[in-house]
């Protein structure tokens, strides 16, 4: 569902190594596609950061960089 409609994956297509195309369209509003999606997160940098502890707790907040890939591994229709 996306914006009130429904879709479904009509064709994945890879385009080089590291990339590729997702085709949608119009569905019946019972038909829907399930993406099977891994996500790797990778650290890059470290700009700051802050520690605090209280009642046994403790609060770490960092600000940085990170690197986000989401890597489609499989598509099924239902």
């Amino acid at each position: 569902m996306h914006g009130g409609r429904s879709y479904r994956v009509r064709e994945v297509t890879l385009t080089g190594g590291s990339g590729g195309e997702i085709l949608l369209e119009p569905a019946e509003a019972f038909r829907r596609t399930n993406a099977y999606v891994l996500t790797f997160l990778a650290e890059q940098d470290v700009y700051d950061g802050w520690r605090w502890t209280a009642n046994s707790s403790d609060i770490n907040v960092f600000y940085g960089k990170v690197l986000i890939t989401d890597s489609l591994n499989s598509v099924q229709e239902v």
